[in-house]
């Protein structure tokens, strides 16, 4: 979803990353210019970029990804932290931001929904928009039955698919 945002909005460059190069045909045909995988990606980015880096990165997985995420990011450069995947926390020091004058900001869904309803209603009005008009999908890798959940999963875990699961009662 966030590739395809992302060349909505114009972005010239969007490098996406994956656990497994076996899904680069699948995130390329939703708009990523390169793919990379987590363990690359720091390096890659650099090299794609001159060294200059990227001018936004968006993190869901955190842990190392973190830290690799800033080793690329570039300078005046913003991090968006969105997730924690990985079940380890990010870690940076508050040196590796002043001094690059890079930014971090941290964004959850659930927050903004106690906290912020007002801005939801907009968003989700402009998402049902681009999903109506075509110009985002979202592609499904499976549907099962509630009966099935464990099924779905064993199969979120073992990230051998491409798109969403999803459960139906």
């Amino acid at each position: 979803m966030l590739v395809q945002l992302a060349k909505l909005a114009e972005v010239k460059t969007v490098i996406a990353t994956v656990g497994n190069l076996s899904k680069e045909n699948y995130v390329k045909r939703l708009g990523a210019d390169f793919v990379c995988t987590y363990d690359t990606f720091s390096e890659e980015v650099l090299q794609l970029t001159n060294d200059k880096g990227a001018e936004v990165v968006f993190d869901s997985v955190a842990g190392e990804v973190t830290t690799a995420s800033l080793d690329c990011l570039g300078l005046y450069g913003t991090l968006v932290q969105f997730g924690n995947s990985s079940g380890s926390a990010g870690h940076f020091k508050t040196s590796d931001v002043h001094s690059s004058c890079r930014n971090i900001k941290g964004f959850s869904l659930g927050t903004t929904r106690k906290h912020r309803t007002d801005v939801l209603a907009p968003a989700a009005e402009r998402v049902i928009e681009l999903f109506a008009t075509g110009k985002v999908t979202l592609p499904i890798a499976k549907i099962f039955d509630l009966s099935e959940a464990k099924m779905a999963h064993d199969l979120i875990e073992s990230r051998a698919y491409e798109g969403k699961v999803l459960i139906k009662a």
